[in-house]
C-alpha cells in the first residue's frame, strides 16, 4: 500500500512538534515517515532541512482506537523546517 500524506507542519528552529495520531483499528499496522525541506529565513542563504523524527509510544485512545505519538525536532539552528508527515497503513 502506498504512503499517504497526513499533513504538513512548519517547525521553528531548535523546536519540537509533537502530535498524537489515533483512529487506527486493532488490525492495522502503521508506519510513519517524513519528508523535510529547509524553510527560508533572513540571513540564511542555504536553508538546512534537518530533523529528528521519532514515533515511539502506542496506546489505546479513549474512543477505543489505537493511537501513536510522533515527535519532530528541527535540528537546524537558524531556519524553520517544512515537514510532510506520511503514513503507510497495512491491514492484517
Amino acid at each position: 500500500m502506498p504512503a499517504i500524506k497526513l499533513t504538513t507542519v512548519v517547525v521553528a528552529p531548535n523546536s519540537t512538534f509533537n502530535q498524537f495520531w489515533h483512529g487506527f483499528t486493532n488490525r492495522q499496522a502503521v508506519s510513519f515517515s517524513v519528508v523535510v525541506s529547509g524553510g527560508s529565513a533572513p540571513g540564511v542563504p542555504n536553508p538546512l532541512g534537518r530533523v529528528r523524527f521519532t514515533s515511539d509510544e502506542t496506546l489505546r485512545h479513549v474512543d477505543g482506537t489505537i493511537g501513536r505519538f510522533i515527535f519532530i525536532t528541527n535540528r537546524a539552528p537558524f531556519n524553520p523546517a517544512i515537514v510532510d508527515i506520511l503514513a503507510q497503513i497495512d491491514s492484517f
